[in-house]
């Protein structure tokens, strides 16, 4: 089996300056210490967000390590590119326990024995200093007496900073796994440090990537058979990650639960890599600019046939859409057809790219493809029952709510011994890898500031149901004087408790306000519920969602000026159905 891609492990891995000095031989000094920063960062980091850990231990670790490199590199461009990896890995760590992927009591064991391993290797490299890589002098043999205790430091010691674990498998949806998780792969693998990167797609539906260099060993395998397999794989302990680009079902967690996965939907478990959205385009001179999901269902289905019945020019609907094998596809059938099958004359594409194309040059097209898509095509705006349009945007896609919009999730065991999966989750949320997501055509969660315009369209939503009249008339006056954050809370179902997407939420708003970002201006939380209830009921319920997350947030150093409720007012979907009702529990970010 390969051996999985190493992060050299603190708490029990760190090497002493001898065996540094013995692994210079083939590897240098520089690749050495930047593999050490790694986990130096990841384990200090977790160890910062922790009540029961002093800050002094904390900063004399992190003093003994800034002296080793400052001993033992000399060039300035190699000390700050270690000491980029050592600041990028404490946010990671930070990160591990505010997620709920580690606790404080492992983080002080790592810790206790980090202290150590960093002890030794300053005194070791007073004593002994590193020798250099063109030494050819020979190598002594390891000391058995100091690594004895430790069978992976006596590996360090030997010079090969490695541990022997499982591949990292994934198993279920295609629309993350056809070129999502691919693509964060190669980026994980580049920055752990790995030279080679080695592809293949062994069967249909399957991808397959080994990394090696001179301080990375890593192979993951990618198996893209739909939703459903990533449960299936998950009981039989085929797979390390379920891929679901849908939420998973009371029935799944259940299921999970029962072999000792934990509860599946859960903090910590369930994690919002990316979201989807679908473009619906047609040819720029069609007068048709807003399209209703029946009318789209209608259309692919082949129920309605000419534009004349759309109110456009009279004339044949044709049809493109993607081929079965594409994510996109996936995405579309299930938010728009459902259980309905496609027109038998759609024209089907490989290419998003030749799709939109195709529909550009045909005056009856339309299409259907990611939002990197629409060229020189025409997107139209997408309407609901209740009568809410939304034109397609990024921004509509962040805050869920343009219609043709999902969440993509990645599933892990609470008791998962692999430790590359936490370490691959935590990479896949940071801000290198959501540009990454942005690349390949879906919608990163990298929070975004809205334009004015879209205040302005916000506020002449023409819903026809607004809730409260007064506290809509306080709402519009309120938001006319600010901008909105595409984060938006929401709220596990049935539950006072924020979702797995909106607790990471909570580290992205705080990040992005201490960044700069807001310019000093004030942040308000507003709380909205669902149309059901009385308006007293509902504008207290909006409130107390409000106050859930000024106080994660204060917990961040985040105050936010205006906390408020205002019920039912400026839904963002319809009330009709369960997905409408979910959508409207929110708590959104203005700022002024």
């Amino acid at each position: 089996m390969l051996r999985q891609l190493v992060f050299v492990i603190a708490g029990g891995a760190l090497m002493t300056m001898s065996g540094i000095g013995n692994a210079a031989q083939t590897e240098s000094k520089f690749d050495i210490l930047r593999a050490l920063a790694v986990d130096v960062g990841g384990v200090l980091g977790s160890a910062s967000a922790c009540t029961n850990i002093l800050p002094a231990r904390i900063k004399d670790i992190a003093d003994k390590f800034s002296s080793l490199i400052n001993t033992h590199i000399t060039r300035n461009e190699e000390a700050s590119s270690i000491r980029q990896v050592y600041d990028e890995n404490i946010v990671v760590g930070q990160r591990m326990v505010s997620g709920g992927l580690t606790d404080c009591a492992a983080v002080h064991n790592k810790l206790s024995e980090l202290e150590r391993s960093v002890t030794s290797s300053v005194t070791a490299a007073v004593t002994s200093p590193m020798r250099a890589a063109d030494d050819t002098s020979p190598t002594p043999a390891p000391n058995a007496g100091a690594t004895g205790a430790s069978p992976t430091r006596a590996a360090l010691a030997n010079g090969l900073p490695r541990r022997s674990i499982d591949a990292l498998r994934f198993a279920g949806s295609n629309t993350i796994g056809a070129e999502l998780v691919p693509e964060l792969l190669r980026l994980y693998a580049r920055t752990a440090g790995a030279g080679d990167i080695l592809e293949d797609k062994p069967g249909e539906e399957e991808f397959s990537l080994r990394a090696t260099g001179k301080s990375a060993e890593f192979s993951a395998s990618v198996a893209s058979h739909g939703s459903a397999t990533a449960v299936t794989a998950l009981l039989k302990a085929d797979a390390d990650i379920g891929m679901m680009s849908r939420p998973i079902t009371s029935d799944e967690v259940g299921s999970l639960a029962q072999i000792g996965f934990g509860e599946a939907n859960g903090p910590g478990q369930e994690h919002v890599i990316a979201l989807d959205g679908i473009l619906v385009f047609v040819n720029k001179g069609n007068a048709v600019t807003e399209l209703s999901l029946s009318d789209i269902a209608a259309i692919f289905s082949g129920a309605v046939a000419d534009w004349s019945q759309l109110g456009g020019q009279p004339g044949r609907i044709n049809v493109y859409a993607r081929d079965n094998k594409s994510g996109t596809w996936d995405t579309f059938k299930t938010l728009v057809l459902k259980d309905r099958k496609l027109v038998a004359s759609a024209a089907r594409y490989e290419s998003s790219e030749q799709l939109s194309d195709a529909v550009a040059n045909d005056p009856n097209g339309i299409g259907f493809a990611g939002f990197a898509y629409l060229r020189d095509a025409k997107a139209v705006s997408i309407k609901t029952d209740c009568g809410l349009s939304f034109a397609p945007s990024a921004f509509a896609v962040k805050t869920e709510e343009y219609p043709l919009s999902r969440r993509l999730f990645l599933y892990v065991s609470n008791h998962e011994e692999n430790r590359e999966v936490g370490q691959f989750v935590e990479f896949a949320l940071s801000a290198a890898a959501q540009r990454a997501v942005d690349g390949k055509g879906f919608v990163s969660l990298l929070p975004e500031l809205s334009s004015k315009d879209y205040v302005t369209e916000r506020l002449a939503l023409p819903a026809r149901d607004r809730g409260d009249p007064k506290l809509f008339a306080s709402f519009r006056q309120g938001a006319g004087n600010g901008v909105r954050l595409s984060i938006t809370f929401r709220f596990r179902i049935g539950r006072s408790e924020l979702d797995s997407r909106a607790i990471r939420d909570i580290n992205r708003l705080a990040d992005f306000v201490e960044s700069g970002k807001t310019h000093g201006r004030r942040i308000a939380l507003l709380g909205f519920s669902d149309s059901r209830g009385t308006p007293a009921r509902n504008s207290a319920l909006s409130q107390v969602r409000a106050e859930v997350v000024a106080k994660a947030l204060r917990q961040r150093n985040v105050n936010p000026a205006v906390v408020a409720g205002y019920g039912a007012a400026a839904p963002v979907a319809c009330n009709s159905n369960d997905e409408g009702l979910d959508k409207n529990r929110r708590v959104e970010v203005w700022v002024f």
